[in-house]
């Protein structure tokens, strides 16, 4: 295993100091970092104005049924609306995840360009094309995107989620 740098051996130390086991929360870090861009565009898409300037009667009329399905608890659209506003939920909470690590002393400017750069840009660059934007070297690159990833986690895992008492 490669020598750790001073920055990532400082996360791991803030990691161990909360009780975040940094073997399963890189990887679920990682996954959710995965699903942001598009859970990101799902909630945008949902919540976008029609492009319609009036509603007719029967327009109101029908609008007035559907919300009256939604509000039947037990309907599957009801369920769908649950989900949406989970999707929101996590999507805000990670997005916060990712401002704070930007946050970090040091590096965290690097370690949130990492992160936005990689993960909530559409379509995604590879990491060639990243490494060169931010003028890092190939193992320098992969070394910040890992502790970036773990600075993340500790943000989300360690302080966001504990905020809201998750």
């Amino acid at each position: 295993m490669p020598r750790l740098g001073s920055d990532a051996r400082r996360l791991r130390q803030q990691a161990r100091r909360i009780g975040l086991n940094c073997s399963t929360a890189i990887p679920q870090m990682k996954a959710l970092l995965d699903d942001y861009a598009g859970l990101v565009w799902l909630a945008e898409e949902q919540n976008r104005p029609c492009q319609r300037e009036a509603f007719t009667p029967e327009d109101t009329t029908q609008a007035l049924l559907i919300l009256d399905r939604l509000m039947d608890k037990n309907s599957p659209h009801a369920r769908a609306g649950h989900r949406r506003r989970h999707q929101l939920f996590l999507t805000t909470m990670v997005g916060q995840a990712i401002d704070a690590t930007a946050r970090y002393p040091g590096p965290g400017p690097l370690y949130a360009a990492i992160l936005k750069g990689y993960y909530c840009t559409y379509p995604r660059p590879t990491d060639m094309a990243l490494m060169e934007d931010l003028h890092l070297e190939r193992s320098s690159y992969y070394a910040k995107k890992k502790e970036a990833i773990l600075c993340c986690a500790l943000a989300f895992f360690g302080t966001i989620s504990q905020e809201l008492d998750l």
